[in-house]
């Protein structure tokens, strides 16, 4: 009888440790519960320091101060009007004057193509230039004697055209529509059209 006791005493014993521990591990379930609870509120801080500096990036990368600098250079770049002049755009220019034949068919046509593109120019570059009339003869040297020939047979009726774009250009209309010039040259800054051929002829009119 005292051994099933002390056997009783011992199985409630046990019973009690048992039920103890069980609590004791429900209590750990909770504060491990409540440390996985904390852990996702940490993860959500983690998350949004990620997406402050996202949210930084993103307002720098469309910044305006990028886009505007090219679209300020390329309106910076831009001429309000007429064209630089150069040595290249008066031979451009001049060359107009070895396509013309005067006695050939169509010679006229051409003559009026040629003082077309010579009034452009002037009147593109605007004023006389110190280097005008040099640069027209170092284009005259540069040619061959055929080239200079068709040039002191050219020369005259070219210039004449040119004038009289330049005095008279309602009067000019119908030879320059037929020659399919479309410039509009009541438009353009005739000022020193004038110069610039006395300048050019003084060379050319050998």
């Amino acid at each position: 009888m005292r051994k099933l006791l002390s056997v009783l005493t011992a199985a409630a014993l046990c019973a009690t440790l048992l039920a103890g521990c069980g609590d004791a591990g429900n209590t750990n379930d909770t504060g491990s519960g409540g440390m996985s609870t904390a852990a996702p509120s940490a993860t959500p801080g983690t998350d949004a320091g990620d997406a402050m500096p996202d949210r930084a990036g993103t307002d720098t990368a469309p910044g305006s101060t990028d886009t505007a600098e090219p679209a300020t250079g390329e309106t910076a770049g831009v001429e309000a009007s007429g064209t630089a002049y150069s040595a290249e755009g008066l031979n451009k220019a001049l060359g107009g004057i070895l396509d013309v034949e005067p006695d050939a068919a169509g010679g006229s046509l051409k003559t009026a193509q040629a003082a077309a593109a010579l009034v452009t120019f002037a009147a593109d570059c605007g004023t006389e230039t110190a280097t005008l009339g040099a640069d027209a003869k170092a284009w005259l040297d540069g040619l061959t004697d055929a080239e200079r020939e068709q040039v002191k047979q050219a020369w005259a009726g070219v210039r004449d055209r040119a004038r009289a774009i330049h005095d008279d250009y309602d009067g000019s209309k119908d030879i320059l529509a037929d020659a399919g010039i479309t410039t509009d040259f009541a438009a353009l800054d005739m000022s020193g059209v004038d110069a610039f051929l006395n300048t050019v002829d003084s060379i050319l009119g050998m």
